[in-house]
Formats: structure tokens, sequence, C-alpha cells
């Protein structure tokens, strides 16, 4: 029962939830480093990883970690929210180049996803 994968996930959405982003992100590496690492639960293992880092405002090592969740699981249905996360990031950072051409392509990959309307919302607030 202790060795359960789900009870680490859990235990580490908990850590995230209450904003111990380090000590989460040292959970959820666990999962994907004792469960399949190409199953769902360590593709939403990553996903949470680089979300840490966007709470966390460390937008950096937010970006590369989407990046390489978009990398190691390229079929993830996440992909199109990490997409738009590292706009976010850009933003935050103040690189709006950076940020537009990135929200930009998470409307041409994704146009009927909701994450193209988020997209659409922060160009409006970025381009004049």
């Amino acid at each position: 029962y202790a060795n359960d994968p789900n009870r680490w996930f859990n235990a580490a959405v908990a850590l995230k939830d209450a904003q111990k982003f380090e000590q989460a992100q040292a959970e959820f590496r666990r999962v994907i480093r004792e469960t399949d690492a190409t199953g769902g639960m360590a593709m939403d293992a990553a996903y949470y990883i680089a979300i840490c880092d966007y709470l966390a405002e460390k937008n950096d090592d937010a970006i590369r970690g989407f990046q390489e969740l978009i990398r190691n699981y390229p079929t993830n249905s996440r992909i199109p929210e990490a997409l738009y996360h590292i706009g976010l990031c850009h933003f935050r950072a103040g690189r709006d180049a950076d940020g537009i051409a990135q929200m930009r392509e998470v409307i041409a990959r994704y146009p009927r996803l909701i994450w193209a309307k988020y997209a659409r919302d922060r160009l409006s607030e970025h381009v004049k």
C-alpha cells in the first residue's frame, strides 16, 4: 500500500496544492522513476513538475519543463496547455515577442481547443 504509485501521485498533488513545490516535484519525479515512464501517470507527473515551476514563477525552469514534456511525450493531450503556459512564462519574464509567437503557435496548431481561445485572449492584451 505504501508503495502504490497512485498514493505517491496524490501526495504530490496535495503538496503542489499546499504550495510546497519542491517537495511536490520530488514526489512527481519518484512517480516517473518508479512507474512506466511512458505511461499516463508519468506523463501527468512530468506536466505537474513544470506546473510547479510555473506556479512558483520560475519562468525559465517552467519553460524547460514544458519543453521536456513536449519532447518526451509528444502525443500527450496536455501539449496545447504546455505550449500556452510557455507563452505565459515568456510574458511574465518580459519577453513579449516570444510570448506572442508562442500564443500564435497555439492558435495555429489547435484552433478549436480552449487553449487557442485563451491564447487569443492573451494576444489581445499584448498586441495593439
